[in-house]
């Protein structure tokens, strides 16, 4: 490489058959002495939404829901007993 003579990249596998797929495009590439970097784009299947789902995380609670369902879990004792297990560990140390 630095002496002049030519390097042939072997590239693996999967990268092979990648490249080689007809909706991959390559847009750039960058090369250095010890890597290949390479920025490309493909058309891809559209997928439909089927719904969607909401998490909203607080201290003491944890809501989960979507458009016909909502749940609420309490996490009130996860909280005692993270506030329990750092006091035993603290007397530990």
């Amino acid at each position: 490489m630095g002496d002049g003579s030519d390097c042939t990249p072997r590239p693996n596998t999967h990268t092979q058959k990648t490249l080689s797929d007809p909706d991959f495009a390559v847009r750039s590439f960058s090369m250095t002495a010890t890597a290949l970097s390479i920025c490309a784009a493909s058309e891809i299947q559209e997928i439909e939404c089927a719904g969607t789902v909401g998490i909203d995380r607080n201290l003491r609670n944890v809501t989960c829901g979507n458009a016909g369902t909502v749940t609420f879990y309490k996490t009130d004792k996860l909280l005692s007993i993270k506030e329990n297990t750092f006091h035993a560990r603290a007397a530990f140390c």
